[in-house]
């Protein structure tokens, strides 16, 4: 029974895609500017890979 339950309720992450992977590192550029945790030098290139990343 118990187990009956847990399937019923627990279901398996769905699967991330080649293209929402692009759109989260998009999205997630446009965020860059407002971390100011991290220095100028480090916006600069986490901005470069993400764009890398998305190829643009």
């Amino acid at each position: 029974m118990h187990e009956a339950v847990t399937r019923s309720i627990l279901t398996d992450a769905p699967a991330m895609t080649e293209n929402s992977a692009i759109t989260s590192a998009v999205a997630f550029r446009t965020i860059i500017p407002r971390l100011p945790q991290l220095t100028d030098a480090e916006r600069g290139l986490l901005d470069e890979w993400l764009a890398r990343a998305t190829g643009g």
